[in-house]
């Protein structure tokens, strides 16, 4: 299965450079991690606007499994969530 990570910008505090390292060689070692990105600079485009999209949102990781807990359980020690954030996890469906 396919998972995407959304990755809010609500942390407490800063994870370091050396903590995503960790995190992302962990994610690789497991062989789940597919990428992701930081997202740069937003434009919203249609009529609702204000406190909804992309604003609120750091960067994304898409993640491959057929093990969810394995995945569920590396989620638990995401910097973002270490430090007092939230990341969503949503299915990709097949298409």
């Amino acid at each position: 299965m396919k998972y995407l990570v959304i990755i809010y910008k609500n942390t407490t505090s800063t994870p370091s450079n050396e903590e995503w390292d960790q995190f992302v060689q962990t994610a690789l070692r497991l062989g789940v991690f597919k990428g992701g990105s930081e997202l740069g600079p937003v434009v919203t485009f249609g009529a609702q606007s204000g406190n909804i999209g992309a604003a609120h949102i750091a960067g994304f990781m898409h993640f491959e499994t057929n093990q969810l807990s394995t995945l569920k359980n590396l989620l638990l020690t995401h910097p973002t969530v270490v430090h007092g954030g939230t990341i969503e996890l949503s299915e990709l469906p097949n298409s």
